[in-house]
Formats: structure tokens, sequence, C-alpha cells
């Protein structure tokens, strides 16, 4: 009868001892909660369209290592087009309300760094360079709303893009005033 105990004492002392080993170094996943709500402008700037797209969102850890996020974009598919629009990571913020605010309270891009088990909430904007200006008006094509998929893409210091999260974002084209008013100054 001991030495049933003994052994068993043994098999849980090293059973406990490889958890707390595979615990301590799961590197886990890193995950973004869907997205639920954006802002999508399109405007003229000079002779090229721009596109920009704010979004909150939240990374989630789930390892007990930390992660870090070296940059971030968004690729927009267009159907009709063989590649994609590419919004790039242009600023981030606090909370929505700093949006109105006259002194707004937004920062460069940082790269976000997650402790174990963390979440971040914050404020993204994207932007599209100007040399995409062709990519952005195919996306303005009709007026009616289209729905585009959307791929959030990060990577770490020479490593290759990876999506992080598939999402559609709506948009219903250009304006008829702002089509009359690049008609106006064209």
């Amino acid at each position: 009868m001991e030495n049933i105990s003994l052994i068993l004492s043994v098999l849980a002392t090293a059973l406990g001892l490889v958890s707390m080993y595979f615990s301590k170094f799961k590197v886990g996943k890193l995950l973004v909660l869907p997205v639920r709500l954006y802002r999508l402008i399109g405007w003229t700037s000079g002779d090229n369209r721009i596109m920009q797209l704010t979004l909150p969102l939240t990374f989630v850890n789930t390892g007990t290592s930390f992660r870090s996020i070296h940059d971030l974009r968004i690729r927009v598919a267009l159907p009709e087009k063989k590649e994609s629009l590419i919004l790039e990571w242009l600023e981030e913020r606090d909370h929505l309300s700093s949006m109105n605010e006259r002194e707004e309270k937004r920062t460069f891009p940082v790269a976000p760094v997650l402790n174990a088990y963390e979440s971040k909430n914050r404020i993204y904007t994207f932007q599209s360079r100007s040399h995409a200006t062709e990519l952005v008006k195919s996306m303005e094509t009709t007026e009616e709303e289209r729905a585009f998929p959307c791929f959030l893409e990060y990577r770490n210091i020479g490593e290759n893009w990876k999506q992080l999260l598939k999402f559609q974002i709506h948009y219903c084209g250009r304006q008829k005033t702002e089509m009359d008013f690049d008609k106006i100054n064209g």
C-alpha cells in the first residue's frame, strides 16, 4: 500500500511540473474581436481619391507570454480588380470621444504589446495612399451600396503579412454633390 501511494505522489508531482512548464511557455493566439462599427470616408485630395477607414479594434492575447504587433494594414478586396486596395495604419486614439475634440488625443501608430491574457481596445485609422486613386475610384462606380470584403493583417519584424480578421465594409459610392464638385474643378 505504501508503494502505491509513493508511486501516485511521484506521478502527480511529475504531472504538475510538466503542466506548469507548458502553461508558462504557451504562446497562445492573437485574436481580434469582430468589427461592429466603422467610419469610411472617401475624399478628393488634389487629383487623387483617398479612402480612410476608422474603427475600434480589440486585440486579445490568449497565451502566457507577451505578444507584440509591429505593423497593421487593411486589405480591401475589389471584385473587378486583380489587386486589392491597401489601407495603411495611420493613427490611433484612446477612445471615440476624442474624435470630435478640437485638440485630438491621437498618436502615431505604436506597436501594441499585450501581456499574458491581456486585451487592448483602441480606435485605429487606416488610409489609402495617393497612388491608389484608380482602386478607390473602382469602388465608386455605382451609387448603390455595395459590400467589400476586408482583411485585417499584421506582421512582425522579418515576417510576412498574416490575416487576423475578415469582415465587410459597405460603401455607397460617391455622393451626387461630390461628383458635381469634381466636374466643376476638373
